[in-house]
């Protein structure tokens, strides 16, 4: 009996010390900044981080200063709490579709797309959250937060398509 009230209790913590430290209020609330209706500007401001050769980054037009628009319209079950699965929108030279599925990690963004790079016909796996380890965090509307987006790029058909890769960048979110 003492052993499982102390495995019980031992459980208990840790599922707590976990939701406290993604800062949402339990696995049916949104995670940290995520607002569903809400619009969020995520800008590029380092277009050279970690594992992302320029020819990844530059060959699909991702360089210091382009900036995706991403509405959460939808969360989707993230784990310790609900990510945000926007709809993306990025000048003339993109176009988005969602895909079905559900976020599988606590990060502010995440979902997957079939996309249109110029005439390159693409699938994207997109998601942004924090490089810290803490929650990239959007309090209120016009706050920002520096986070890191990664993407996994594969080219799937049509001319000019650039190479397939996955990339980390260092962003801005701001909700807008």
């Amino acid at each position: 009996m003492r052993g499982t009230v102390r495995r019980s209790f031992l459980a208990l913590t840790f599922v707590s010390a976990a939701l406290s430290v993604c800062g949402c209020g339990g696995p049916n609330e949104p995670c940290p900044g995520v607002v569903e209706g809400a619009t969020y500007e995520v800008e590029i401001h380092e277009s050279t981080l970690k594992d992302s050769p320029a020819e990844c980054h530059l060959g699909w037009g991702l360089d210091a200063g382009f900036t995706l628009l991403a509405t959460v319209n939808e969360t989707g079950d993230g784990g310790t709490c609900l990510a945000g699965r926007p709809d993306l929108s990025a000048g003339e030279d993109w176009t988005f579709e969602k895909q079905k599925g559900e976020p599988l990690s606590d990060r502010l963004f995440e979902s997957s797309y079939e996309a249109q790079f110029r005439a390159c016909e693409s699938y994207i796996s997109f998601s942004v959250s924090s490089s810290t380890g803490l929650p990239c965090f959007i309090d209120h509307k016009a706050s920002s937060a520096e986070c890191e987006l990664r993407l996994e790029l594969e080219p799937r058909g049509g001319s000019g398509c650039p190479v397939r890769c996955s990339t980390s960048l260092a962003v801005t979110v701001k909700r807008i």
